[in-house]
């Protein structure tokens, strides 16, 4: 009883950082030829001074899903409103968060295709390269959202074969089977990259019920909440607020990943 009620102080800590705001500033990464890729890059500071952080001990590398569209930077310093901000939750948990966007020869989105060939994973290969030269000691995870999880783990895919960078872990969100698929999977299993799947049991996107059988092969997290609609194999909900993004639960989820940085584990999730 006592080692769980330090787990769940742990994870409030967690879910409650000290940095009071971020910082966000957009970057343009050469990649194929004359291809550049736009990337939103958030940096956690200290409200009260504004002072310029350290270099970051880690980096929250995101893909995210849908058609992989990301927005430009807000000007100043950034805080909360009403929902929380995913990159604001990234920056305050991990110090810097990196949002991968469109490459500039892909103005209008990406589909699920393009995210598997290797102009893709070249682009993000050359965004993972540029945060190496940038910050050469800094741990990077790589987390993907919905169709983002077919990103990071292609990716991991094509790191690892390499041989560099070495990841610190990646993280798949909300995905269909086919991120973590065995074909991908195996080298990143051999190069010991650790792996973190999550997925909401509501989820009428992409169903728990499908990913849960191959999501147990690695360190798993079922997120709940009686606040969201049960599943519905009638009609998807993808969109923002609902447990496809883990409506309501977002800080706690940001939480655990950074947990799982940290220590390798993840508490007990009611």
């Amino acid at each position: 009883m006592f080692d769980r009620m330090l787990l769940l102080v742990g994870l409030l800590v967690l879910a409650h950082p000290t940095h009071a705001a971020w910082r966000e500033t957009d970057e343009s990464i050469k990649s194929r030829g004359d291809v550049t890729v736009q990337i939103l890059v958030a940096r956690a500071v200290a409200k009260i001074g504004d002072e310029i952080p350290n270099p970051p001990n880690d980096i929250a590398v995101f893909f995210p899903g849908a058609d992989g569209k990301v927005r430009r930077a807000r000007a100043g310093l950034s805080e909360h409103g009403k929902n929380p901000s995913t990159m604001g939750l990234m920056a305050e948990k991990f110090g810097m968060a990196v949002a991968f966007g469109l490459p500039s020869d892909q103005p209008d989105g990406i589909s699920v295709s393009w995210r598997i060939g290797a102009e893709h994973i070249g682009d993000a290969s050359a965004v993972i390269d540029w945060l190496v030269k940038q910050y050469p000691v800094a741990r990077i995870t790589m987390i993907g959202m919905s169709n983002g999880g077919r990103s990071v783990t292609r990716v991991a895919e094509a790191i690892v074969k390499r041989g560099a960078p070495k990841l610190h872990g990646v993280v798949v969100m909300s995905a269909a089977p086919e991120a973590i698929a065995e074909g991908i999977m195996s080298p990143i299993r051999e190069a010991k990259v650790p792996v973190l799947v999550m997925h909401h049991k509501r989820d009428s996107c992409l169903l728990y019920r499908d990913i849960e059988p191959v999501a147990k092969r690695y360190t798993f997290v079922a997120i709940d909440d009686t606040k969201q609609p049960m599943v519905s194999l009638f009609m998807r909900s993808c969109s923002p607020g609902s447990a496809h993004v883990f409506g309501g639960k977002e800080a706690l989820v940001y939480s655990i990943i950074a947990e799982w940085v940290q220590t390798g584990k993840v508490s007990a999730v009611d």
